[in-house]
């Protein structure tokens, strides 16, 4: 037992990339926490995961040009961003240096290798995720002796470290599974680019069907937990492209019909359903209506500033202007409903149509790589930019390795023949 764990953890690669999420700006303790302290716990952190794949490309020597070239490209198109709009360096810093974590990986490791271990780290995750979601549920005495962190709202969290809990039962009025998370839907983005990988990058050579099946039990259960609208329906489509893309075997079968019939028990038995999906047909909900102003709002500050956008210091205030123009005061709606959530729209509307571009292109790109039929891949691209379009994922590591996934294996799906272990 002992063992297997000790091996599980000298993994170097898998520990690589859960730390890129664990000191993240997508987790509540660096990303949203009110204590500044952390944040500079977060640039340490993030300092020695760069060096340590830094010093590993300079062992190597080589490196992809075409990589280096549209890096460099886009470095270069963050800092005009940053000089047109007179902004402060710091946060055009950060995002060339998260962007460049991405690059270092993509270039050392083949992407199998990176998504494979990606999906082992976020399902170990979920896994966990479960201590502090079912002890704030069926132990709130035990969870109130853990320390107590507050996010920049104001709202209270136990943190148990592996996963954070709110104090108040109440808040958003149900128990959600956070994880390590600034929000549920922000781990539901995660739990749904596991499954992605899982059941589309993920050849059968590639892992054990007995395997594939644990994985996504595990994934699906913890999706649901989030209780995230736009989670659970981008994991619909999931395994509706899935159940349509793949010629499904016999223990798949049992799977998917094991799935199916836990769907039914959850909405016909529970209040599950109307949890998730009560707040669509709920007139002016501010959980919706903020998603929604967010396409609109991101696309009058792009036509208004095209080629560069609006920059990191003016983009905030930009879009809370313009938001309270279209929807009134955020008392209106009982919150405010000005929060720019949608990731790929506001990457145009901060940077610019020239980093949108690279930016779409290459996630398309990496999504060719799925299969030969163009429709199921395409499918899968739009699901998974309505995914990212749910949260603000700006500055996520994740979504710039998939982007500099597809412009290295554009044309090709050439590998490396180095790997981590």
């Amino acid at each position: 037992m002992l063992k297997n764990i000790v091996n599980f953890f000298n993994d170097k690669l898998f520990i690589l990339i859960l730390a890129i999420i664990y000191f993240s700006y997508d987790s509540f303790l660096f990303g949203v926490n009110s204590d500044n302290n952390y944040y500079m716990i977060q640039y340490v952190s993030l300092i020695i995961v760069f060096l340590a794949l830094l010093l590993k490309q300079i062992i190597k020597k080589t490196i992809n040009k075409k990589l280096l070239y549209i890096y460099f490209f886009v470095a270069t198109i963050l800092l005009l961003s940053c000089i047109y709009n007179y902004d402060s360096f710091v946060k055009y810093l950060y995002q060339i240096f998260i962007i460049g974590i991405a690059v270092l990986l993509i270039n050392l490791f083949d992407y199998k290798l990176i998504f494979k271990k990606s999906l082992k780290a976020i399902t170990f995750l979920a896994v966990i995720s479960w201590v502090p979601f079912l002890t704030n549920i069926l132990f709130p005495q035990l969870i109130k002796h853990f320390p107590i962190v507050e996010n920049t709202a104001n709202w209270r969290f136990y943190n148990m470290f592996i996963g954070v809990a709110p104090c108040n039962e109440l808040y958003h009025s149900i128990y959600r599974n956070y994880s390590i998370f600034r929000e549920p839907g922000v781990f539901s983005v995660f739990i749904l680019f596991a499954l992605i990988i899982l059941l589309f990058f993920m050849k059968d050579d590639d892992i054990k069907t007995k395997s594939k099946i644990k994985y996504t039990i595990i994934l699906s259960l913890t999706m649901i937990s989030t209780l995230s609208t736009g989670g659970m329906i981008c994991y619909m489509s999931i395994i509706s492209v899935y159940l349509l893309a793949k010629k499904i075997s016999k223990e798949k079968l049992i799977l998917f019909t094991i799935l199916i019939l836990a769907g039914l028990y959850i909405i016909y038995f529970t209040n599950i359903p109307y949890r998730i999906f009560g707040k669509l047909f709920v007139e002016y909900d501010p959980s919706t209506m903020s998603r929604l102003n967010s396409i609109k709002t991101n696309l009058m500050i792009f036509f208004d500033n095209p080629i560069f956008g609006r920059g990191w210091g003016q983009i905030d205030s930009e879009f809370q202007r313009i938001s309270i123009q279209l929807l009134g005061s955020s008392i209106k709606y009982g919150e405010m409903t000005y929060h720019n959530t949608n990731t790929v729209l506001r990457i145009l509307s901060t940077h610019g149509i020239f980093f949108f571009l690279i930016y779409l292109i290459g996630m398309f790109k990496t999504y060719s790589l799925i299969t030969k039929n163009t429709l199921i891949n395409t499918m899968l691209l739009l699901v998974f930019i309505i995914m990212i379009s749910n949260e603000n994922l700006t500055l996520n590591c994740f979504i710039y390795m998939v982007v500099f996934c597809g412009i290295k294996y554009a044309g090709g799906r050439k590998t490396n023949e180095n790997s981590c272990n």
